[in-house]
């Protein structure tokens, strides 16, 4: 080896710059420690220093290894992280520089010198995409190597551009700064973009098309830039493709119009958020319930007219598709009648169409001429005009036959709507009238059909003698029954045949017939007594010349003589008894029908009134019984002044009576009571026993000392006696516990209200009472009272202590005195020096003793003192303790106590006492002076004695503290010397000084500082706020700081990778806390930090780790809810974007209905997006939300998503009930409709299941949506199960748990053969014709319908006599008990009795039909010899000759009875005279008839049938004449009235034809005549003074006028109103439909009576049927109405009526009630709108019927009252306006009218709304004439006098305010 040289050579060392810039760090940096190199560093140049040192040299050393493993760890757009291998040799720093890639070497711009020990490093501010060479040095001295590296950042993001798109593709392009190698690129549909993301293309270009595309769909666009398998971000960009063009344009012609047409189309492919249809007309209207329908109503076009209708999709962008056009063209307008002429003669019909100009443009013009028989097209003619007429004739037609002509428009291959005319021809004239079954008030009339066809029968009676209209009726049967005539009035008949349309009628059949007369009416009772009644009367209609009253005594009927006068009184009369009474009235020995009443008599007086037991509150009562009848008895108990008391007493005569006072005087009266009626009353006067007194009343004190008080009080309220004394009991209650423990009492001797008690004891409180004392000892205690003496001075205090004795203080206690003499309320405790002097006084407040008047003030001898303390307080009669503070150590002092009452100061007591020794003072002028020796610091200590020694100072302690850690010195002299202490440290010395009594307080603290070092590692690391993104990293100074701390470094990285994410250097006068921010949610992250002094860093704290909180996730998207079941809906969701934490999800459900959260789901784990929600409510709605969720809380939750569950079938309906009124063979079943929760969908209607116990008689009914429903065609005497189950549009529900039973009993039964042939008069089994008749009946007249028939009566009487037949149920428990044959015998006139006692059924007792016997029945009439027989036996005795008898047949059921029709026969006469009388009889009035008819001809001016063309262009042609039915024959100067039966083919007729043209009765005389019967007109100039001349003597011509009315108002037949199946669809039973113009709807299968509701046709101004007046709905036929509204296309319902007045339903309800769909039957109603005026209210109602929507408006007036009318005309006319402005020109169906009945709100309405339209085009007001047409129509149209008048009013206001002038429009004039 070669020998070392060694010499020493003096250098000069300049320090300077290398080529980069190096960022040093303290060398007690861990080595690991990463160094940031930034380009933004500039070159640094230290000043240059000198220094001499010492170099041994030895040969040439090598260089250090270049850096190893050169790599780039990490990369961004802005950043490298290079790193390398630290070298396993000696290195003193490495130098990290680089350059753009091909940049040249000088370009290296960055360098910093790292230490040895650093293996990374991160260069910043880089550009994106571009290549550098990464350069690391190794140095070691002046020698170096190193390596580098050439990588790329992380490409840019593109800059994106959409060039072009199309339906299926997109073409963009894209521009980036800096290197890439290739692109990703991808197109996903929006919804896709977080499931598919790694979908994707890779070019090179820097352009790109995507397609195929879904059109219409939104995609997102994303390009990546990608460089050495780097991606840069993504340029992201969402694009909408261009919708598809619809196809398959088209218009369907169900919807083609003169104004308006639909367009449809089919959707293209994809997607579209809607269509925009456009037409080339501006005017055009646009209409479409959702924007995503395929079609759309285009509205307010013009007739005969091309459209070009342009359709095209829009995307949500408003982007749109190609456009597609087609033309359609509207209707032409249809033809009018003035371009046709039609002719009719007898059985043809011709057709002329004159010369039509048209428009050019059209396609063609040609009529078609149809001839329509029954609805069939059986002749078709087609015709083209030209200049000339084109006719066409139809021949050889149907005489009464109804035809229909249509003419038409062709336009471009669409047709017009029709011209249509209906024809009828004349019927023939109907022949044979007949007339049966006279009463009273009604007869039938039948007669024969004429030849052809026949629509029906106009039937008119007719007052003979005054010509004035009783009866008028339309029917389509053959028969009518004519009610409602006078009693004893003669009456001409006209029956008149009308064709098929009713628009034409033949000439009428006449005759003459008459009526019996009436019974009597307006019994009053005049006169009520014990023992008899008086009674009087009105006579009936017609006349009367005798009256015969009856009543029953002991079952026998007394009848009084013939009566003259209306006015009987019946005695002898049991008192209470109830009686039935009947009064007949006489003409010429005929009896009325007898008017029978129900009255009781007066109930007798009770005996005298006795007491039977006493008490003081109770008396026992006893009476007499009053004779005669009595329900109860009432007793009434009462005293002067007081409420009385009464009982009802039942069965007994003696009643208990409670609750009285004692020794009380009472009244008591007894009266009798039968039924409602009070007898005379029985009274006495009883008094009760006496009992001790009550209590004295108002115990007062009102004067006190401090010995005695006074007491006063007042008389018991109830002494019940006489109060010979008082009793005083009084307590005194303890001073400190206030119990009342001592007890005294005194007895007054003496009944005064006052007394004096003495000998209390100064302020002591007493309690008092007082007791009243009468003969029956001592009563109850009064109220008590407290009363305290007066106060005195107290005495001294008891129990005076000193205890706790210090230096400086003493505690003094002592107690209340022993004689207190009231509150002691203060106390005054003075302390006395030994030369008497007062240094404290101190006053103590009692705080809860009662409030008491100022103490007087202290006494002289007090002294006054230094200092004074008035705030102490003590607690009543407790113990005071006081501490008594600043004393002089070592002194004798006297404590001085003073008690006060509110009456002054109490005597004083003293102690004396010394204090003790104490400790010293502080030191004074504590002081330091540092030494040093041997590199440590120590100091010498000095001080002075305490100011104030307190005693004999006996040392010193010196306490030195360093650290928090104190170290202690003695001394006993006044310096110390402290040696060998720490360095730079702060030493802080107290001094404190010692007595016998202990050490004193510590001297001010002295701090010294020692010189400074490097620190410890700072301490105790922790965490402050952590948040998801945040931690804050807390520490404390280091142990040994050693020095002045200016700095603090923290290292900050990732737990999972040793990644540094901060590093970073802190001011150390900040606070101790670094806030590390940016960090990643629930990530770990290691911390560490050093501390750093003068001298530099000290060492690194132990590393701490923790995580980022928790962070409140981001809300899922594109939640999306499917109903899956009736229970459960299916929620799917995206999870939120960019989550690092672990995330759960709760789906929260929320009732629609409530608003309340019913569920609230957790779903476990990122991925899980979705769940069924199960247990849901059927058919409910829901609002549907997810949550994302971690252990930091909920996210904001998502869009709400409404869902309903499916539908189900229903639950059960509630309240089921069934009943009935009549229990023979029918029940009414309602229900309400399941519950909000049970109803499980749309209710589409319910099912009934009813049996009678029988498995094959169940049965089942399926009904609509409402409410209740009468089942008919039952079994009587059975008993019913009811269930109602409802049903959905899934199917039928579960029925009612419970069923409901309902018993039917029998009833009357029902008679039901033929009326003329159930039975056969015979004459094989008679012996003597004079005096027998004989009657066969084959078989049973009655049905079981009503019960079966058990027993049978057959009864006789004069026919005369007769009567009407009776039909009614047994009365209590009874039938009606039948006359014998004696009983009758010798009357003038035979009246009914029964041949022989009740019989059973001969027919039988089985079956629906009773069978027909095998030998008919025969009843042999006066085949006994009853001359030994007891009146009052049956007997079937012989018979009166020459006399005609009714025979009736009387029907029994368990529980009613019915009787036949009378089958009317005479006995023979027994002589020849009789003969040759009826044929003069017959003679005169054959002449007297003739001499009649010539009169009337002359008198009219027509001597032959006239035919008289009327003068109304739409009414008929009228053939007048008179006709005496030649069939109509007398016998004994009456008609003999036939029974026929009515033909059933002959009821039914459709009324399609109705047209509602006023109905004419036929008469005798001329139609001039009958227009001034029915026809008033008034000028309208004159109006008012006509209303106002009407209005004069209280309306006296307006009630004459509507009575009028009334009288000639027709009465037609309603047969279908009145069958069983329709009487429960009725509201009321006098308002029925006429069968003639009722509404009839389509019938339902078989279910009878399917077609009825009660409603009619009315005639309006402008059309024919413009009307239809019907009742208000009921709950059985609310879906009845629907189905009327939806059959006659009828678009606006007026309602004149509210549901409810006055508390009673006057409609159903049957609209919805609010914007929820009802089901009515099959039709579906949803309120649209309701807007609410002050007067009306307006509704938009949507009806549909499968996929067929129709609109209607519903105008319900609420200002009109029933029976009445509105305040004044304005707001019906107002009304009426606002009505006809929402009624179109082209409105194709009725309106409908209704109120409640539906006659007299609605008549009057219907009756204003025309008169308002007829006096624009006329002079003249007829308002009398056309409610006679309205009542031709339907009944009782304007039902009030009320009404009448107010329509008067109306029209005279609307004249005056000019609206009858023909100047504009009406609804302007309104």
């Amino acid at each position: 080896m070669e020998k070392i040289r060694y010499f020493a050579l003096i250098f000069i060392v300049t320090r300077v710059a290398l080529p980069v810039t190096c960022q040093t760090t303290n060398e007690s940096i861990d080595s690991t420690t990463a160094s940031t190199l930034t380009t933004t560093s500039q070159v640094t140049t230290e000043s240059t220093s000198v220094t001499t040192i010492a170099v041994t040299t030895t040969e040439a050393a090598p260089p250090p290894s270049a850096p190893r493993e050169l790599t780039i760890a990490s990369k961004t757009t802005k950043s490298l992280e290079v790193t390398w291998q630290i070298a396993n040799e000696t290195i003193d720093s490495y130098i990290v520089q680089f350059k753009l890639k091909d940049a040249p070497v000088t370009t290296f711009n960055v360098s910093h010198r790292l230490s040895n020990s650093t293996n990374s490093a991160n260069i910043t501010g880089l550009s994106p995409g571009q290549y550098y060479t990464v350069q690391v040095i190794a140095t070691r001295g002046q020698l170096n190597s190193s390596d580098e590296i050439i990588r790329a950042t992380v490409p840019a993001s593109p800059s994106l551009s959409v060039s072009t798109i199309s339906t299926s593709a997109v073409n963009f392009s894209w521009t980036i700064n800096g290197e890439r190698d290739s692109f990703n690129v991808s197109c996903l549909l929006y919804t896709e973009k977080e499931t598919r993301p790694n979908i994707s293309d890779v070019t090179t270009g820097e352009w790109f098309s995507c397609s195929p595309l879904t059109p219409g769909a939104e995609y997102l666009i994303k390009v990546t830039a990608v460089l050495e398998e780097y991606s840069g971000t993504p340029a992201t960009q969402n694009i909408v493709t261009l919708p598809s063009p619809v196809s398959n344009i088209s218009f369907p012609l169900e919807y083609l119009s003169e104004n308006s047409m639909q367009v449809s189309w089919t959707a293209g492919a994809g997607y579209n958020d809607g269509y925009l249809v456009t037409v080339n007309d501006t005017a055009a209207v646009v209409k479409s319930s959702a924007i995503s329908d395929t079609h759309r109503n285009i509205t307010e076009l013009t007739a005969a007219k091309g459209y070009n209708v342009t359709i095209v999709a829009k995307n949500r962008n408003g982007n749109v598709s190609r456009a597609m056009s087609r033309i359609q063209y509207t209707r032409q307008e249809r033809p009018s009648k003035e371009k046709i002429e039609i002719k009719v003669a007898s059985q043809r019909i011709w057709a002329t169409f004159d010369h039509l100009e048209h428009d050019l443009a059209f396609d063609q013009l040609e009529g078609t001429l149809h001839l329509k028989i029954n609805g069939t097209i059986v002749k078709n003619a087609i015709g083209k005009p030209t200049e000339h007429h084109t006719t066409v004739l139809f021949d050889g037609l149907t005489v009464g036959e109804s035809y229909i002509v249509e003419f038409r428009y062709s336009f471009h291959g669409v047709l017009s709507k029709p011209m249509t005319e209906e024809i009828d021809l004349d019927p023939s004239v109907p022949h044979t009238l007949k007339n049966l079954s006279v009463t009273e008030k009604s007869f039938t009339l039948t007669w024969s059909a004429g030849d052809g066809v026949v629509g029906g029968y106009y039937v008119e009676v007719i007052i003979y003698r005054t010509q004035n209209t009783s009866f008028s009726k339309f029917t389509n049967e053959t028969s009518a029954n004519v009610t409602s005539l006078q009693p004893g009035t003669r009456y001409s008949v006209s029956v008149t045949a009308a064709s098929r349309g009713l628009m034409e009628n033949s000439t009428a059949l006449t005759g003459t017939f008459q009526t019996y007369p009436a019974k009597p009416t307006a019994v009053q009772v005049i006169g009520l007594y014990t023992d008899r009644i008086q009674l009087e009367w009105k006579k009936g209609k017609g006349e009367a010349d005798s009256y015969i009253v009856s009543h029953s005594v002991n079952n026998e009927r007394v009848d009084s003589s013939n009566l003259a006068d209306p006015v009987y009184n019946i005695t002898g009369l049991t008192p209470g008894a109830t009686y039935e009474i009947n009064i007949t009235a006489y003409q010429n020995h005929y009896p009325s029908e007898p008017l029978t009443i129900i009255n009781q008599t007066k109930p007798g007086t009770p005996g005298s009134i006795i007491v039977s037991d006493r008490t003081p509150r109770a008396l026992g009562i006893q009476w007499s019984n009053s004779s005669g009848v009595v329900d109860e008895y009432v007793v009434d108990v009462g005293s002067t002044g007081a409420i009385s008391q009464v009982y009802t007493v039942n069965g007994k005569s003696t009643v208990n009576i409670t609750g009285l006072d004692p020794g009380q005087m009472y009244h008591v009266s007894v009266k009798a009571v039968t039924g409602e009626l009070f007898g005379d009353v029985s009274k006495e006067n009883v008094s009760t026993e006496e009992i001790p007194p009550s209590a004295p009343i108002n115990l007062t004190s009102d004067e006190k000392t401090t010995n005695s008080t006074n007491l006063k009080w007042e008389e018991p309220q109830h002494p019940n006696g006489k109060v010979t004394d008082y009793f005083i009991e009084y307590w005194q209650a303890d001073h400190k516990t206030k119990e009342y423990d001592t007890y005294y009492n005194i007895s007054t001797n003496s009944a005064d209200t006052s007394y004096s008690v003495i000998n209390l004891i100064p302020g002591s409180t007493y309690k008092f009472q007082v007791k009243a004392v009468n003969s029956k000892g001592p009563g109850e205690v009064s109220n008590n009272i407290t009363v305290t003496t007066n106060e005195s001075t107290p005495g001294e205090v008891s129990n005076l202590t000193v205890s706790q004795n210090t230096s400086m203080s003493m505690n003094i206690g002592w107690e209340e005195p022993i004689e207190p003499n009231g509150e002691v309320i203060t106390y005054e405790m003075h302390v006395l020096l030994e030369d008497k002097s007062c240094v404290q006084q101190v006053t103590f407040s009692c705080t809860d003793c009662p409030a008491i008047s100022k103490i007087s003030e202290k006494s002289e001898e007090a002294p006054s003192c230094t200092s004074t303390d008035t705030t102490q307080s003590f607690s009543i009669h407790g113990r005071v303790d006081y501490t008594v503070r600043n004393l002089v150590p070592y002194t004798n002092y006297t404590f001085r106590v003073y008690p006060f009452t509110s009456v002054g100061r109490g005597k004083s007591k003293d102690m004396r006492e010394q204090t003790l020794e104490d400790t010293p003072s502080e030191p004074r002028n504590v002081m330091a002076v540092n030494i040093t020796q041997n590199e440590k610091t120590g100091l010498n200590i000095t001080w002075e004695a305490p100011d104030n020694p307190r005693g004999i100072i006996t040392g010193y302690q010196l306490r030195v503290t360093v650290n928090d850690t104190s170290n202690f010195h003695n001394t006993t002299d006044e310096f110390k010397a402290l040696p060998d202490l720490l360095s730079y440290q702060n030493h802080t010395i107290e001094v404190r000084a010692y007595t016998v009594a202990g050490p004193g307080n510590w001297s001010k603290p002295l701090t010294v500082l020692t010189g400074e070092a490097r620190p410890s590692a700072p301490q105790h690391i922790a965490f402050g706020d952590i948040s998801p993104t945040s931690i804050e990293v807390q520490w404390q100074d280091p142990v040994m700081k050693r020095g002045i701390l200016i700095g603090y470094l923290i290292i900050v990285t990732k737990a999972s990778n040793g990644e540094v994410v901060k590093n970073e250097t802190q001011d150390a006068n900040e606070a101790k806390s670094f806030d590390a921010t940016g960090l990643d949610p629930c990530q770990h992250y290691t911390f560490k930090v050093a501390a750093r002094t003068s001298k530099g860093f000290g060492n690194y704290s132990s590393e701490q780790t923790n995580s980022t909180a928790v962070n409140i996730p981001g809300t899922p998207v594109i939640v999306k809810a499917e109903a899956i079941t009736s229970t459960s809906i299916l929620v799917m969701w995206i999870p939120p974007p960019n989550e690092t934490c672990p995330i759960d999800y709760v789906v929260e459900v929320t009732d629609n209905d409530s608003k309340e959260i019913v569920k609230e789901i957790p779903i476990k784990g990122y991925n899980s997006t979705e769940k069924e929600i199960t247990n849901l409510k059927k058919f409910w709605s829901y609002d549907i939300k997810v949550k994302a969720n971690t252990t930091a809380g909920p996210s904001m939750p998502s869009t709400n998503v409404k869902n309903t569950t499916l539908e189900d079938t229903p639950g059960p309906p509630a309240r089921v009930n069934a009943s009935c009124d009549v229990c023979y063979n029918s029940m009414t079943v309602t229900w309400e409709a399941p519950t909000r929760e049970n109803k499980n969908g749309i209710i589409t209607g319910y099912v009934i299941y009813y049996t009678d116990g029988e498995i094959s008689k169940n049965k089942k009914i399926d009904i609509g949506s409402q409410k209740s429903s009468t089942i008919t065609s039952l079994s009587a005497e059975k008993s019913y199960q009811v269930k109602v189950a409802a049903r959905t549009r899934v199917g039928e529900g579960e029925k009612e748990t419970a069923p409901t039973y309902v018993n039917l009993t029998s009833g009357p039964p029902i008679f039901v053969a033929p009326a003329n042939t159930f039975a056969k008069v015979s004459t094989a089994s008679v012996e003597d014709a004079r005096k027998q008749i004989s009657l066969q009946v084959p078989s049973s007249p009655f049905g079981s319908e009503n019960g079966i028939v058990r027993n049978i009566s057959v009864i006789v009487a004069e026919d005369s006599e007769a009567g009407k037949p009776e039909s009614d149920v047994r009365k209590d428990n009874k039938f009606p008990t039948l006359k014998t044959w004696g009983q009758v015998k010798d009357l003038e006139k035979i009246t009914p009795y029964a041949i022989k006692e009740v019989e059973p059924n001969p027919w039988g007792t089985a079956g629906q039909r009773q069978r027909r016997a095998a030998t008919p029945y025969e009843i042999i009439i006066g085949s006994q010899d009853c001359s030994n027989v007891a009146t009052s036996k049956y007997c079937n005795g012989p018979l009166p000759s020459g006399r005609t008898y009714c025979i009736r047949i009387r029907g029994y059921t368990t529980n009613g009875y019915t009787d036949t029709p009378c089958v009317k026969q005479g006995t023979e006469p027994d002589t020849t005279g009789a003969i040759a009388g009826g044929v003069t009889a017959v003679l005169i009035v054959l002449i007297i008839a003739f001499v009649v008819l010539f009169i009337i001809a002359k008198r009219r001016g027509v001597d032959r049938f006239t035919r008289i063309d009327s003068d109304d262009k739409e009414g008929p042609t009228v053939l007048m004449m008179q006709d005496l039915n030649p069939s109509s024959r007398l016998i004994g100067g009456k008609s003999q009235r036939e029974t026929t039966q009515r033909n059933p083919s002959t009821a039914g007729h459709d009324n399609e034809g109705f047209d509602g043209e006023e109905l004419k009765s036929r008469s005798s005389e001329s139609d001039e005549e009958e227009e001034a019967w029915k026809s008033r007109p008034v000028s309208t100039s004159q109006f008012k003074e006509h209303v106002e001349k009407y209005h004069r003597d209280s309306d006296l011509l307006f009630s004459d006028e509507y009575k009028t009315v009334k009288e000639l108002a027709p009465s037609y037949e309603w047969l279908e109103a009145e069958k069983p199946s329709n009487r429960c669809k009725n509201r009321y039973t006098n308002i029925l439909p006429f069968d003639h113009s009722r509404v009839k709807l389509l019938p339902i299968d078989d279910d009878e009576g399917s077609d009825y509701i009660n409603a009619n046709y009315m005639p309006g101004y402008r059309s024919k049927r413009e009307f239809i007046a019907a009742q208000g709905p009921l709950p059985a036929t609310k879906d009845d109405f629907w189905r009327m509204i939806w059959e006659q296309n009828v678009t606006l319902v007026v309602m004149v009526t509210q549901c409810v007045e006055r508390g009673r339903i006057k409609c159903e309800q049957y609209w919805p009630k609010d914007t929820e769909a009802e089901y009515y039957g099959d039709l579906v109603v949803q309120m649209r709108s309701e807007s609410t005026l002050s007067d009306y209210t307006i509704r938009i109602l949507d009806v549909q019927l499968g996929n067929n929507t129709r609109t209607v408006r519903h105008f319900n007036f609420t200002v009109w009252p029933d029976f009445g009318c509105p305040d004044t005309t304005r707001s019906l006319l107002e009304f009426v306006k606002v009505v006809r402005t929402h009624i179109k020109p082209d409105i194709q169906g009725p309106i409908c009218v209704h109120c409640s009945a539906g006659v007299g709100r609605t008549g009057t309405f219907i009756a204003v709304d025309r008169l308002l339209q007829h006096i624009r085009e006329h002079n003249e007001v007829d308002i009398f004439g056309l409610v006679l047409e309205m009542r031709e129509n339907r009944c009782n149209m304007v039902q009030t006098e009320d009404q009448y008048i107010y329509i008067h009013e109306c029209i005279k206001d609307a004249i005056a305010q000019g609206m009858h002038l023909n100047n504009g429009n009406l609804e302007d004039q309104l």
